[in-house]
């Protein structure tokens, strides 16, 4: 099951898209769709609109958009410490995808929710 991701302005790294197009993801980077520094409701609409789960190193943010509105294809939300031993890399964003895209079909939902990628590390 491929998924459709936007990749907001905190996260819009070419390794990245270019790891999750291989795994065989649609991605969309803001450059792409004019809207690289655009605020954080028109990424989020933008993704909705186009039914696209967000991909941001900005979480809280997101998750506080998420609170005020549900209706939405998903948010994978990364948290950084600013330590390289603990923060997430491009191939460990990837598997962390993979795995949540794995548990779809056991009934694991996607869209509506606000995922925190560094759980399923």
């Amino acid at each position: 099951m491929a998924l459709g991701l936007y990749l907001d302005d905190c996260i819009n790294d070419r390794l990245l898209a270019r790891l999750l197009v291989q795994a065989g993801h649609t991605v969309v980077r803001p450059v792409d769709v004019g809207n690289d520094g655009v605020d954080d409701p028109v990424h989020l609409s933008y993704a909705v609109q186009h039914d696209l789960i967000v991909v941001t190193k900005d979480p809280d943010d997101f998750h506080a958009l998420h609170r005020l509105d549900q209706n939405h294809p998903g948010i994978f939300g990364i948290y950084q410490d600013n330590d390289r031993r603990r923060d997430m890399m491009p191939p460990d964003i990837v598997a962390a995808i993979g795995r949540i895209e794995a548990a779809v079909p056991h009934g694991y939902p996607i869209a509506r929710e606000f995922h925190i990628l560094n759980d399923w590390r």
